[in-house]
């Protein structure tokens, strides 16, 4: 906790006492009770080895920048110097860093606090103006006179046995060998690994139910806003209008200080935390939801009501898990993002990634390594995640019909080659029901068999029948009888409207014709999933129609597909999820009311402007 922030606690109860070399000012007086003088120190100008000469007085430092401990008697001290330009910061450590990178001139330190920084190693002095001691006292939350006494009786007999002194001399030794010793970020790191570990363990609690709780709230505020009765609307936007117009900074120390100090309610800063993350997801995630509820087909409602559902029951059954599903990657997201912003917290004293950080800074008084340590741990936890939220957002559900789309060149193909390795991806993995199939060990044509694909250009076998195209896998690979494979090749020509031209050869075919006879060769395997490539580039305008009419049929039937195509009326007609490329990446994706009515991303704008 920051030294400003010690009155603060003190005064709401989160704290019994405060020993932090306070100064019992008259204004501090007012809010709280002091013990009696502990300790007396002279505070000294802590300089750059090359300053040496420059400051001696405390009147040097006029139009000087300097540095101080926010809320210290050296601020104060400082505020009574004629244009001094003060820099305030919560802790000694962050002080010297900043006297070390030239960021200040000077900077007022108590002498026993100086005394552990005076090493040639890192190049600081300190002049000793003349000046009166400083007392330092223990400060007590106002009218707790027991307390008060038992602290005195305790200093009385600390006075008594020469321990304060004792302890202040042994104080600055240790200071002095930390700051002579010098480790490497490594060393740091394995010797304080527990600390992060520990971090790492609060920051993934604080953000996770962060979340989980936001969800809670954003579901509720959401409803709010799409409610019919105006005072809930009205609440619902300016509970979003409030918490997003707001600093978490500010939340945070309304609900940990504000609450204590009003109304006496007193949480932890785990609890603090949690609420304020909480309060703070909710509100985003709110318009998460509402803009997922908005982005369902609003003929879902209506078939939902036709069928004797309530607004609620239709909203529950049918909507909102429609809607929770379209929005999920975002929730993940916001995981991702509340992973960062959870180190606001440490300024209460929540044991986060960053509080470490800053207690491994204050034992070592590296003012770098420790927080190049808490980076990198931030930046894995939240690569991680990313990568696993790809994986989740990129996954194909059954039934469900993807559909690609995106200008020339964009890897549109390439994307749907890889899913049956006929290309390899460079990097990245491919789970299919269940099993790596990007595993070298992976057995690729068992799971091909899976896996339909019909092909711009058709490909069928030119020496070979219509009945031959579609049987030949099936008995060479499945090791069906001819007579099983003949009868689904005549029950396929049947749905693709070919029944006749099971004896033609694909030159005697149209292009429709052979694509048509292309998806009955790939649905002759009994696939799980339809891979189609751009399957009408290839066909002539009148040819299109009867290709996308079977793929119709299919998407109705319930066939897992995925589609790369040009055809956009198509793709919004039969695509439950859309997903447009540029530049070899999904840009974006999102259903096909969101992507083609509302799309997010500037260069999917571009390119439904010129197609559409």
């Amino acid at each position: 906790m920051g030294f400003d922030g010690l009155l603060p606690a003190l005064q709401s109860g989160r704290v019994d006492m405060v020993i932090s070399g306070m100064t019992p000012t008259d204004e501090r007086k007012k809010s709280i009770d002091f013990s009696d003088t502990y300790y007396k120190s002279k505070q000294v100008i802590m300089i750059r080895n090359e300053d040496k000469d420059k400051y001696s007085t405390m009147a040097d430092l006029e139009n000087e920048k300097i540095g101080v401990q926010k809320g210290s008697i050296q601020e104060t001290i400082g505020q009574g110097i004629p244009g001094a330009k003060l820099t305030a910061l919560d802790k000694i450590s962050d002080i010297v860093l900043q006297l070390q990178t030239n960021r200040v001139n000077a900077a007022i330190v108590e002498d026993t606090v100086a005394a552990g920084y005076l090493d040639d190693v890192i190049g600081l002095s300190a002049a000793i103006p003349d000046e009166e001691q400083v007392e330092a006292a223990i400060g007590i939350r106002k009218g707790n006179t027991e307390l008060l006494n038992a602290v005195n009786g305790t200093l009385e007999r600390l006075k008594n046995e020469n321990k304060i002194d004792q302890m202040v001399t042994e104080a600055s030794q240790l200071m002095a060998d930390k700051v002579n010793k010098t480790q490497n970020i490594f060393e740091v790191f394995w010797q304080y690994k527990s600390f992060y570990a520990t971090g790492v363990g609060y920051t993934l609690l604080l953000s996770a139910l962060g979340v989980i709780f936001g969800v809670i709230i954003g579901l509720i505020i959401c409803l709010f806003r799409l409610h019919d009765v105006a005072i809930l609307r009205w609440l619902g936007t300016a509970y979003v209008e409030v918490i997003r117009g707001t600093p978490m900074l500010v939340q945070l120390m309304i609900i940990y200080y504000g609450l204590a100090l009003t109304l006496g309610i007193n949480f932890t800063p785990l609890q603090a935390g949690i609420i304020t993350l909480s309060i703070n997801s909710g509100a985003y995630l709110a318009e998460i939801f509402r803009a997922g509820i908005q982005g369902v087909d609003r003929g879902q409602l209506e078939a939902a009501r036709s069928l004797g559902m309530g607004r609620g029951a239709a909203m529950r059954f049918i909507i909102l898990p429609q809607a929770f599903k379209a929005v999920l990657p975002a929730i993940g997201n916001e995981f991702v993002t509340i992973i960062k912003e959870s180190s606001i917290i440490s300024v209460i004293g929540m044991v986060d990634i960053m509080y470490q950080a800053s207690v491994v800074k204050n034992i070592t008084y590296q003012g770098m390594n420790p927080f190049l340590i808490a980076a990198a741990i931030y930046f894995v936890l939240t690569f991680i995640l990313s990568k696993l939220l790809g994986r989740l957002e990129r996954k194909l559900s059954k039934g469900e019909v993807v559909v690609v789309i995106g200008p020339s060149g964009s890897g549109k193909s390439t994307f749907l080659r890889c899913l049956n390795l006929l290309e390899q991806p460079t990097s990245g993995e491919i789970d299919f029901e269940g099993v790596s199939i990007t595993d070298p060990k992976h057995n690729i044509n068992a799971t091909r068999e899976k896996m339909g694909m019909v092909f711009q250009h058709f490909n069928l076998f030119p020496h070979k029948t219509v009945q031959q195209n579609i049987t030949i896998a099936p008995i060479k690979v499945k090791k069906q009888s001819a007579q099983e494979a003949e009868q689904i090749c005549e029950d396929l020509l049947k749905t693709v409207g070919l029944s006749d031209k099971k004896d033609a050869y694909p030159n005697q075919l149209s292009g429709g014709q052979k694509q048509r006879i292309a998806i009955a060769r790939a649905l002759a395997m009994q696939p799980h999933v339809m891979l189609f490539d751009e399957p009408t580039s290839a066909l002539d305008p009148e040819m299109v129609g009867e290709v996308l009419d079977v793929m119709k049929r299919l998407a109705v039937g319930g066939m897992t597909m995925v589609i790369v195509t040009h055809e956009m009326g198509f793709a919004r007609e039969v695509g439950d999820r859309i997903l447009f490329m540029d530049g070899g990446v999904i840009v974006e994706e999102g259903t096909p009311d969101e992507v083609f009515g509302q799309p997010k991303h500037a260069r999917t704008r571009d390119f439904l402007a010129k197609v559409l």
